[in-house]
């Protein structure tokens, strides 16, 4: 199994992790801002849902490139 990514251009991969962290931080934000109604984020789940999901996919690929298999070459 080829489990580096050696080669592998990981500027995306951090991209859409802070687009993830941002979109649900603006959810936070604003419902804070709206006198601590988190009606913002129920209104608006499908964007927690897929910051969520953003955030979770774009960690094992970030932990993947930089901590598990950054010794190893091409295999």
């Amino acid at each position: 199994l080829r489990r580096s990514t050696y080669g592998f251009a990981i500027s995306n991969v951090l991209l859409d992790f802070f687009g993830g962290l941002f979109s649900i931080c603006q959810l936070l934000i604003d419902a804070y801002l709206s006198g601590h109604h988190f009606s913002g984020i129920s209104g608006s789940i499908a964007k927690f849902v897929l910051g969520f999901i953003s955030i979770c996919f774009d960690s094992i690929f970030i932990l993947q490139h930089y901590y598990w298999f950054r010794h190893r070459g091409i295999v």
